[in-house]
């Protein structure tokens, strides 16, 4: 069982918005818990942060309020642990975790709509309620989107081992290793060549 403290990200520390990004809005979104990449001792919480939520609403497309009360705040960390859970262990969900997904689904209605612009015609998509229980909704759908196609095999998890961060592993040869090479991958790299020289 894992000792790590919990913090929502402080002045000094990692800030709201994360630098490395997702083609898939579901890995952003469970990444949006994560430890520190350099001793793993302290796990911060995106989910906590105003300006996170703000941000990730954008990322979803949506307006909503920023505000998340405790309830749709424990729905989303049980969301995020879940897709975690089935992400890293690449399987695929059980009949109850699949009842969990339906649920938040079943929250939000992707409403769809063929107007004319112009010389032609478009689709528009519109998530009703807007805000949160949209925002599960949409991350389900990136979950199911990403197993879907197949993809599962291409999600990893950093091989810094004090790192949590997730990735979509878009390498052409499929060996990438780092959530971001210029932070984890050069802090190992670095790591690696001090234990070389006393041996």
């Amino acid at each position: 069982m894992s000792t790590r403290s919990v913090l929502s990200v402080e002045p000094g520390q990692p800030g709201p918005i994360p630098s490395t990004l997702s083609v898939y809005l579901c890995i952003d979104f469970v990444n949006s818990e994560f430890a520190e990449h350099r001793t793993g001792a302290i796990t911060y919480d995106r989910l906590a942060m105003p300006e996170w939520r703000r941000w990730f609403l954008a990322r979803c497309g949506l307006l909503g309020t920023t505000r998340i009360d405790a309830g749709m705040r424990s729905e989303a960390v049980r969301l995020r642990t879940l897709l975690r859970d089935l992400l890293s262990r690449r399987r695929l969900p059980s009949e109850g975790e699949l009842a969990a997904l339906n649920r938040q689904l079943r929250k939000a209605v992707l409403d769809r709509r063929v107007a004319r612009r112009d010389r032609t015609i478009e689709l528009s998509s519109t998530w009703r309620p807007d805000g949160w229980p949209a925002a599960l909704a949409a991350v389900v759908l990136s979950y199911v989107e990403l197993v879907s196609r197949g993809r599962m095999d291409r999600v990893r998890v950093c091989a810094n081992p004090s790192c949590t961060y997730m990735f979509f592993d878009d390498s052409r040869n499929g060996r990438r290793r780092w959530c971001d090479p210029a932070i984890c991958g050069n802090l190992m790299h670095v790591r690696f060549f001090r234990l070389s020289r006393f041996r």
